[in-house]
């Protein structure tokens, strides 16, 4: 072994060489890109049980309950995970399954729950106590 090796070994620099070419090579498991039910495209798509603080859970490894109503289970947490729900409507929607009075009200719930008729969300509404019986009948009388 050369001097200048000897050296290098003796002051650690070698040691700070190698972990710097480790991390750099690095592979790292995640999702860069994962709505909840916060997003409208998810929630109509089904994402209507995962909200972020369970996705990410889930990404941990901890055992969830999915949407199916299944326990569900990563075998290897993920190292990261990004959710990125979309700024419009955020939550509007899960607001007005869960019978929220200050949305209920508004032109773009009585739309929404006008296509719905007869899907999950409008029996959920309907169904509800907290649910304006008033509202209710417009939403089936505009059922046609």
């Amino acid at each position: 072994m050369s001097a200048a090796a000897r050296t290098l070994l003796a002051t650690g620099a070698v040691c700070w060489w190698a972990a710097s070419v480790e991390a750099e090579n690095s592979l790292y498991w995640g999702d860069v890109h994962l709505h909840t039910n916060l997003s409208f495209d998810a929630y109509i798509n089904g994402t209507r049980a995962v909200g972020p603080q369970l996705a990410y859970k889930f990404a941990q490894g901890k055992a969830v309950v999915s949407n199916t109503g299944l326990t569900v289970q990563r075998k290897r947490p993920l190292d990261f995970l990004a959710i990125t729900d979309h700024s419009e409507n955020m939550g509007f929607y899960t607001r007005i399954e869960s019978g929220d009075p200050r949305v209920l009200g508004t032109t773009l719930a009585q739309r929404y729950t006008k296509l719905q008729l007869g899907s999950y969300c409008a029996k959920k509404l309907v169904a509800r106590s907290r649910f304006r019986p008033k509202l209710a009948r417009l939403l089936l009388c505009a059922r046609t």
